[in-house]
């Protein structure tokens, strides 16, 4: 069969969320930087987000559906768990940051690297305001990790690839520095 194109620009959270899914897989794969709403993004995805995937006659959009299909259609360890109960662990996490605690992470990081000043400096006072939101969703993350240092199963004794991929990309972020005291329980 043919290889996958991932497409999307690199810096996407959920690019890389899909990259690292391909990588944990062993997957080959053909990155193509299209940006949101290019005309290759929206031959896919009918709201022009990325990524978007494309793998023979299959193609795809949005990075959950990605890393399934990935999960499903190729050989290596897996993303997502066999177990029922496992799997719906992982999902439910996986939901709650995509959703949830992913948007509180936005606005930080946008105030860091899309600040809209003419030095095109950090804005300390978005950054600022965002803070509680951040602190808000790492909290979560450590009372999530309390109890083994898992947010969902440990299929004998291997974490869950899936949180490592929809999650690493919270936690090794360069601006994380600031945040670090709130997550020091987090195991990766």
């Amino acid at each position: 069969m043919s290889k996958v194109e991932i497409i999307g620009v690199p810096q996407s959270t959920y690019v890389r969320v899909v990259r690292i899914a391909a990588e944990e897989k062993g997957i080959a794969y053909e990155l193509n930087p299209a940006r949101p709403h290019s005309p290759e993004v929206l031959a896919i995805h009918p709201l022009g987000k990325v990524p978007v995937m494309r793998h023979g006659a299959v193609a795809l959009f949005e990075s959950r559906a990605i890393a399934g299909y990935f999960d499903r259609a190729f050989p290596g360890p897996r993303l997502i768990p066999e177990d029922v109960v496992a799997a719906a662990e992982t999902d439910q996490w996986v939901s709650l940051m995509n959703c949830s605690l992913h948007p509180l992470f936005i606005p930080y990081v946008f105030a860091y690297f899309f600040s809209g000043l003419p030095d095109r400096a950090p804005d300390r006072a978005r950054i600022d305001a965002s803070l509680a939101g951040v602190e808000q969703a790492l909290g979560i993350l450590d009372r999530g990790v309390a109890a083994d240092g898992h947010l969902a199963c440990d299929v004998r004794g291997e974490r869950c690839r899936c949180r490592s991929a929809s999650l690493v990309r919270q936690h090794h972020h360069p601006t994380r520095r600031c945040c670090r005291r709130a997550s020091s329980g987090v195991r990766w």
